[in-house]
């Protein structure tokens, strides 16, 4: 490895944060501040996380950086991420990828190792002597971090990385013994400070998501540890303990609103059979010119699949206008077929059907992971430099992949993973045109004798299976809960209209309702016919009614007895009789067990959102949870409530019932959760406002009139350590500074204002309010007298040009 002498970080290359990135890096600053802290930073794809740890490693002075990448090509993504914003440090990346084939890496003078006596040797030459570099940073994948490990055992005293980055965090979530989770080991890898980063954080209080929406946990191979060995649902990322507080957290929805993301809709092209074979020319199944012989049928299977997915996707271009198409298929055999056959498919459509052929011809690419760094870089540039293309890929192009100009992606594939749609979204999302509105492609093919208008039916499943995943990662797909009325409001009912588009026209509310349902899946378990109509006859009259609140004696139009199905399903539940799948597909569907208790369940559900999210229960009358929770404390003072109903209230929140009034209780919790937090009571003033409320009045207000609270109010008060013989507000305190610590906060006025402060000018340091403009206009006065020391007469002349004792006097640092 050749070492090339590069100079510190160029600041004139700096770009400017965006507020949110701003906003991060402060946070992120604050927290990490002191050394054994581990942060988790959460932004939507394509907000720039990577350049927020690039200043975050500038605010906390790091010399030595290590950062973590999942993959090569973001390896040298990164490297260059941080040659552009000025950083001309030594840099080197470990993996298995020589730099030297990399031109563009070359250039930026970015070194490459694989030895980890190599990079012991270069990380122990980290210092402020003249024989020393001042900074290293250090890029290396997941897969190579034993060689960051290693360099412990060499004979070089190699320090503690200041600051160690995980991009894509997600990725090492799951299980605690992947071979990637080594980095959350603070004995293998040494780092006074960890930062984890990610779009799709993972959690796993429920089974994982990531792959399939299977409740079972995955079988065991023969000779595998124990489940009492390794926990498949350990390392989550709300554990602190690895990943730290999450300290700042951008969300899609968000991001989309502040213009940092482009919006996206999600559609969704049909296609019958009967449509496919008209445009294709081909006779239906079973009629005469079609071959009794079904050895070929697999394959004919597979090119009618191919020819469906070809026309769906080339529609959706031709009527949204679409110019960059990514196409994600689960198999590489899959997408090389479909990028290997749309030529064919667009001549033919030349001839049969010229208006699905968009006005200009797409160029076809196609990329899988055998091939190098270097060609893939070729196609993705080839890609964005064509006027209208598209892309196929295999589970390729995501985490931290940028692409330009992508305005749409393509699921050819259902799946339910959340983070596998979340981050293929992110490539059509990175606001690279302006004002745009990315798309997401759904195709669904309709097979012969099924209603394309019935959006429940099994054909559009991968439909709802990629929404539910996606509603793991923005909350608005999610935002379309009905009133009482089952209704929608207004404002969901448009937010739905306008994000969903099909071929044919849908209420919205079917659309709220269908991302309520989970198809059943029945290939493991046989299910007798008559569970099969019922659950078909369930749904159609939970789409046309908005719920599952059916008579007994209902029977459909088709003569299904519907409402003997529904009583029947709930004697089978209440005598233990019904299969948790069954339970499962009724509840995704709105099953109503106990009409009274389902409903008064669901309030203490939204109750406890609300508790979770403000540490009380004192929500506001006005609101739907505070209605219900008024309506309870009604029912409590009067002896009507239920016991176990109360009892649920009361391990919720024992002071449920507010004894002391909505407004104490609300501004007490504020209190309680700010000091909670760490926050030192030392630090409230009478001044202190939390969240827009005058905390620290309402706080002296408790101290002083401390012998009228209640016993109860009292006690709360003494469980936070808040006494009148604890005071924290008393006696007020004030920093009292020398002559000489004002002059130099006087000084960072003038260097950031570049003027002198007015006479009624102040500022804050620290929660003290510094009246710097009367204080100079003092020291003036006190000059003119002749009663200022001439010490500090200098003191203060040295930061003015001329005369400082003007209004109009000119700092020295802009003279």
């Amino acid at each position: 490895m050749t070492v090339a002498v590069v100079s510190a970080s160029d600041q004139s290359q700096k770009k400017r944060l965006f507020a949110d990135q701003a906003e991060a890096v402060s946070r992120l600053a604050r927290h990490l501040r002191r050394p054994g802290t581990r942060a988790l930073y959460v932004s939507a794809t394509g907000t720039g996380k990577t350049l927020v740890s690039i200043r975050l490693a500038d605010e906390l002075d790091a010399r030595l950086v290590l950062f973590v990448v999942p993959t090569l090509d973001l390896a040298a993504q990164t490297a260059l991420a941080w040659r552009r914003d000025g950083h001309l440090e030594h840099m080197v990346i470990v993996s298995s990828m020589d730099v030297e084939g990399r031109s563009d890496l070359v250039a930026a003078h970015v070194m490459s190792a694989t030895d980890p006596r190599t990079l012991a040797a270069l990380m122990s030459v980290v210092g402020d002597e003249e024989d020393q570099i001042p900074t290293l940073t250090v890029i290396c994948t997941y897969d190579s971090l034993d060689k960051i490990e290693k360099t412990r055992k060499t004979r070089y005293a190699v320090p503690a990385f200041d600051l160690a980055v995980m991009d894509e965090a997600h990725r090492i979530a799951g299980r605690a013994d992947k071979k990637w989770s080594r980095i959350n080991d603070a004995k293998r890898i040494h780092a006074d400070r960890r930062l984890y980063m990610t779009a799709t954080p993972r959690t796993f209080l429920a089974p994982e998501l990531a792959e399939s929406a299977d409740t079972s946990r995955p079988r065991r191979r023969p000779g595998t540890p124990q489940a009492s060995d390794v926990d498949a649902f350990a390392n989550s990322m709300d554990n602190e303990q690895v990943y730290g507080k999450k300290v700042f957290e951008y969300p899609l929805a968000q991001a989309v609103e502040d213009g940092r993301a482009a919006d996206y809709r999600i559609v969704v092209p049909t296609l019958t059979d009967a449509d496919l074979r008209r445009r294709l020319n081909m006779p239906a199944p079973g009629t005469a010119g079609t071959a009794p012989d079904t050895a070929g049928e697999e394959g004919d299977d597979g090119a009618l699949r191919t020819t469906a997915l070809h026309l769906s996707v080339l529609r959706a271009m031709t009527e949204h206008g679409l110019k960059k198409v990514l196409v994600y298929f689960n198999l590489v055999a899959d997408a090389r077929r479909f990028a290997r056959e749309l030529p064919h498919t667009l001549r033919l459509l030349a001839r049969t059907d010229p208006g699905l052929v968009p006005d200009i011809t797409p160029q076809m690419f196609f990329a899988h992971g055998e091939n190098t760094p270097a060609e893939r870089g070729d196609t993705f540039a080839a890609f964005a430099a064509a006027d209208c293309a598209i892309l196929a890929n295999s589970r390729l192009i995501a985490e931290g992949v940028d692409i330009p100009s992508v305005d749409a992606i393509v699921f050819a594939d259902p799946t339910r993973s959340v983070v596998r749609c979340a981050q293929a979204l992110g490539r059509a999302l990175r606001l690279d045109v302006s004002g745009k509105t990315a798309s997401l492609i759904v195709p669904v093919y309709i097979p012969p004798g099924a209603d394309s208008e019935n959006i429940l039916g099994t054909a559009y499943e991968p439909v709802w299976a990629i929404a539910t995943a996606l509603a793991g990662h923005d909350h608005r797909i999610m935002e379309r809960l009905p009133d009482k009325a089952n209704r929608l409001p207004r404002e969901t009912s448009q937010v739905i209209a306008r994000r969903w588009s099909f071929d044919f026209t849908v209420h919205p509310e079917r659309i709220a309702q269908a991302m309520d349902l989970v198809s059943f899946d029945a290939r493991d378990q046989p299910v007798s016919r008559s569970r099969r109509l019922g659950l078909a006859a369930a749904r159609s009259y939970r789409d046309e009614m908005g719920h599952l609140d059916v008579p007994a004696d209902y029977t459909d139009p088709t003569g299904y007895r519907l409402g003997t199905f529904i009583t029947t399903m709930r004697n089978a539940r209440t005598a233990g009789r019904l299969e948790a799948d069954w339970a499962a597909e009724l509840d995704a569907l709105g099953m109503i067990w106990d009409k009274h208790d389902a409903a008064w369940r669901a309030r203490l559900t939204a109750a406890a959102d609300y508790h979770r999210a403000h540490g009380h229960l004192a929500a506001p009358a006005t609101t739907p949870v505070g209605a219900w929770l008024a309506e309870q404390r009604h029912l409590a003072a009067h002896d009507r409530l239920d016991a176990a109903r109360a009892q649920d209230l009361t391990a919720l929140a024992p002071d449920w019932r507010l004894p002391h009034g909505a407004d104490w209780h609300r501004k007490y919790h504020l209190l309680r959760t700010h000091l909670a937090t760490g926050a030192d009571p030392a630090a409230l003033t009478p001044d202190t406002v939390l969240a827009g409320v005058k905390i620290g009045s309402w706080l002296q207000r408790q101290l002083t009139t401390w012998p009228t609270l209640t016993p109860g109010q009292q006690q709360m008060m003494t469980v936070l350590g808040l006494t009148p013989d604890t005071n924290p507000l008393a006696p007020a305190r004030r920093t009292r500074r020398s002559f000489e610590q004002t002059v130099q906060l006087l000084e960072l006025f003038l260097h950031r204002e570049g003027r002198a402060p007015a006479s009624r000018e102040k500022i804050v340091v620290d929660g003290d309010t510094v009246h710097l403009g009367a204080w100079l206009a003092k020291a003036r006065t006190k000059h003119r007298d002749g009663r200022l020391p001439e010490a500090h007469v200098r003191l203060v002349a040295a930061l003015f040009d001329g005369d400082w004792t003007t209004e109009g006097a000119v700092p020295a640092a802009v003279a």
